[in-house]
């Protein structure tokens, strides 16, 4: 049997007729203000995690989603899921891994055509984190996030960009996509600055 990060997955492409509409970008941003957040809340609701604390699991879920090929709206979808919780609900550290876990879960199901498994997430906590363990947080997340799982990232911003500006060539186009999305794990990840505001 393949291996799930070696299998193929069919994916759908972008729609021109869609990513060209001026009211994608408008909507874009009016929806993004509507759930904009900084993460320099999140540092007086939470007592016992640090902001290093923060940077080494956002890199964890980075590798994950990096070694199982996961779309590239995947991590920052996760992290977007996280910051919202850390800056609403207090949390253990010794529980922080798990909510990274479930967050990661959560946006592969928003955004993967085959989303990660609880078991496959357990795998990657070297079974420091139960896939049952992980449904159970699940059901909790959700339910302080409000069910308000779909939400703007910056990497929805990127297609709509690039099919607007005149002097984005099509050779360019693949290189253009990988530096953006490396700029946006960087930022995320909080290797660019000490936090990251979703405005």
């Amino acid at each position: 049997m393949q291996h799930l990060s070696q299998v193929v997955v069919p994916r759908a492409g972008t729609d021109p007729s869609v990513i060209g509409d001026l009211r994608v970008l408008e909507n874009l941003r009016s929806l993004e203000e509507g759930s904009s957040m900084s993460t320099s809340s999140l540092w007086e609701v939470q007592r016992d995690i640090q902001p290093h604390m923060r940077k080494i699991l956002t890199v964890w879920i980075f590798r994950v989603c990096e070694e199982q090929l996961c779309e590239e709206e995947v991590f920052p979808q996760a992290v977007f899921h996280l910051d919202s919780y850390l800056s609403r609900y207090t949390i253990e550290r010794s529980k922080l891994q798990l909510l990274g876990a479930v967050c990661m879960f959560l946006a592969s199901k928003m955004r993967e055509t085959v989303p990660l498994t609880a078991e496959k997430l357990s795998f990657y906590t070297e079974n420091s984190v139960s896939a049952s363990e992980i449904l159970q947080w699940e059901v909790a997340v959700v339910s302080r996030l409000d069910w308000c799982l779909a939400s703007v990232i910056p990497s929805d911003f990127l297609e709509p960009i690039l099919h607007v500006v005149p002097f984005v060539r099509a050779p360019h186009l693949q290189l253009i996509r990988r530096h953006v999305h490396s700029y946006i794990a960087l930022a995320l990840t909080g290797k660019l600055h000490n936090s990251v505001t979703y405005t």
